[in-house]
C-alpha cells in the first residue's frame, strides 16, 4: 500500500494585480468580471487545471464553455439559461455550487453584489467593450469597489493535510486509455503521484449501458473511483465490473440495478463508498454487503430497504454512515370540493426557491408528491423537475406537509 501525503490548499489563486482605473476607462469585463474569475474560479478552471474542461482565465476560453455546459456557460442576454450565473447563485451545500464549498476557512463565494454584477453583464449581452461608467447605478458602486481593491482568492490559515491511501497499480497503456475515452467516459488520475484513476460516465449517461461497461475492463487494475450514476446499466452490466477489484468508490444511483447486482458489489472488498440512491434494491440485497468491512458511507434513500435492515447493517459494520432519507413520505390532504364548484388552482407550498434561495415565481412550479413546489426561474424549474429528490430537502414546507 502506497501512502501519499497531499497538502491541499483548497482555494483559488490570487487575482492578477490590476492598476486602479477610472470608471470611464475601466472595462466591465476586463477590469471587473475577469478579476472576480481570477480570484474565485481560475484555480480550478485556468491554464494549469481545467475541471470539466472549462477555463475562465480568458474571454476566449470563457465563451467556449466546458465538457458539460459547453457554450451555455454564458448565454448572452439570458441569465436564466446561463450555467455560470446559475452555479454562482446556488447555496453552499449544493453539489453544483461554484466555487465549491470545501471548508469555512477557504469558501469564497460570489457575494450578492458580485452576483448582481455578473447577472447584469450577462443580461446586457456580455459586452467586452462597455465601461464601468456605462453600467447602471445598481451595480456601478460595487464595480468601483472592485476597481479600487481587486479581489484575491481566500486562503486557509493553514493548508489542510489529507492522507490518501492508494494502492500501487501499473500505469495504464495508451491503447487501453484510448479505448476507454472513445466511449465518452471521463478519466482522471486521482493524484499526480499515482496511476490510480477515477472514471465518470456522467457525460454519456443516456447512452452508456451494459455493452459499454465492457470498455472499463481495459483499465480495471487502475480504476479506484467509478461513477455510473444515471446510466443505463442493469445487473448484467454490474456483473461485468467484477474485474475492478481495487474499487474504493462506486456510484450506481438512479440506475436499473436490483439486489442481484449487489452480489457482485460484495466482491469489492476495498469499497469505502457506495451510492444506491433511487434503485430497486431491497433488504435481500443489503444482506450481501455485510462482508464489506471497509465500507464507510452508504446511500439508500429512495430504495426499498427498510429501517430495520439498515440498522442491522450498521451493527455488522461499526462506524458506517447510512443515509436512508425520510422514513415516511408526505401525503397531501384530500379536500372535498362541493359538486359544481370550481376547483381552486393549487398554490405553491413554499416561498423561497430551494435552488437559489430567492423569492419564488408562482408561474414556475413543479408538482412533486402531490405538492406544488415553486421555483424562481425556468432554469431552476428544469433542474428541480429533473432531480426533485436532490433538492426537496431544501423545502422545509414540504417536510411539514405530512403533518397537516
Amino acid at each position: 500500500m502506497k501512502t501519499i501525503y497531499l497538502t491541499i490548499p483548497s482555494l483559488c489563486l490570487a487575482a492578477v494585480a490590476f492598476g486602479a482605473k477610472s470608471p470611464e476607462e475601466a472595462k466591465v469585463y476586463a477590469d471587473v468580471i475577469q478579476p472576480l474569475f481570477n480570484a474565485k474560479c481560475v484555480s480550478c478552471h485556468g491554464e494549469v487545471k481545467q475541471k470539466g474542461k472549462l477555463r475562465l482565465d480568458t474571454v476566449e476560453n470563457l465563451f467556449k464553455g466546458g465538457k458539460g455546459a459547453k457554450a451555455d456557460i454564458i448565454v448572452k442576454g439570458n441569465i436564466e439559461d446561463s450555467e455560470l450565473t446559475y452555479r454562482i447563485s446556488l447555496p453552499k451545500d449544493d453539489d453544483d455550487v461554484m466555487p465549491p464549498f470545501e471548508g469555512p476557512d477557504t469558501f469564497d463565494p460570489f457575494s450578492k453584489a458580485q452576483q448582481e454584477i455578473v447577472n447584469w453583464w450577462v443580461k446586457d449581452g456580455a459586452s467586452l467593450e462597455k465601461t464601468v461608467a456605462q453600467a447602471p447605478a445598481s451595480v456601478q458602486e460595487e464595480m468601483k469597489k472592485i476597481l479600487a481593491k481587486p479581489p484575491k482568492g481566500k486562503l486557509a490559515k493553514k493548508a489542510e493535510m489529507k492522507v490518501i491511501k492508494l494502492p500501487e497499480v501499473p500505469a495504464v497503456s495508451p491503447a487501453a486509455l484510448a479505448k476507454l475515452e472513445s466511449t465518452g467516459v471521463l478519466s482522471l488520475a486521482i493524484h499526480k503521484g499515482s496511476n490510480a484513476l477515477t472514471l465518470n460516465a456522467l457525460p454519456v449517461q443516456k447512452t452508456f449501458g451494459d455493452k459499454e461497461v465492457a470498455s472499463l475492463g481495459s483499465v480495471a487494475a487502475q480504476t479506484l473511483w467509478l461513477n455510473l450514476g444515471k446510466t443505463q446499466i442493469t445487473d448484467a452490466g454490474v456483473a461485468s465490473l467484477a474485474s475492478l477489484k481495487e474499487l474504493r468508490r462506486l456510484h450506481l444511483d438512479n440506475t436499473k440495478i436490483t439486489d442481484k447486482a449487489l452480489a457482485t458489489v460484495a466482491k469489492f472488498t476495498h469499497l469505502e463508498y457506495l451510492n444506491l440512491y433511487g434503485t430497486e434494491v431491497t433488504d435481500a440485497g443489503l444482506a450481501h454487503l455485510k462482508g464489506l468491512k471497509n465500507l464507510k458511507k452508504l446511500y439508500l434513500w429512495k430504495t426499498k430497504v427498510t429501517k430495520e435492515k439498515a440498522e442491522e447493517l450498521k451493527k455488522a459494520l461499526p462506524g458506517i454512515y447510512i443515509n436512508t432519507g425520510w422514513e415516511n413520505e408526505p401525503v397531501a390532504k384530500v379536500v372535498a370540493v362541493p359538486e359544481g364548484a370550481a376547483k381552486p388552482a393549487p398554490k405553491p407550498i413554499n416561498k423561497i426557491c430551494p435552488l437559489r434561495g430567492k423569492p419564488i415565481n408562482p408561474n414556475q412550479t413543479v408538482t412533486y408528491k402531490e405538492q406544488v413546489i415553486a421555483l424562481c426561474c425556468g432554469n431552476c424549474k428544469a433542474a428541480f423537475a429533473k432531480e426533485p429528490e436532490k433538492y426537496i430537502s431544501k423545502v422545509p414546507e414540504f417536510k411539514l406537509a405530512k403533518d397537516k
